[in-house]
């Protein structure tokens, strides 16, 4: 491999890696003690307090189980 490829690769990682800090899920304020007891799951699974990217994706899924549906725009 050239030095090239290695950038290309490099390039595309750092591409798809590539997140936004402004992520918000909605949810009804009913779910608010069901929200607080699985991040009680989480912290007790991972013996840890969970860390932004864990309450990103307990946040993606549970926004897939009992969130409010939202419409969305990509900003490019």
């Amino acid at each position: 491999m050239t030095v090239n490829d290695y950038l290309t690769i490099a390039k595309t990682a750092i591409e798809l890696a590539y997140m936004t800090s402004g992520v918000n899920f909605g949810f009804n304020p009913d779910t608010k003690n069901k929200l607080l007891d699985d991040i009680s799951v989480v912290r007790f699974k991972k013996r840890r307090k969970p860390d932004s990217a864990d309450l990103l994706i307990l946040g993606f899924k549970k926004n897939r189980s009992y969130g409010i549906r939202t419409l969305w725009d990509e900003i490019t």
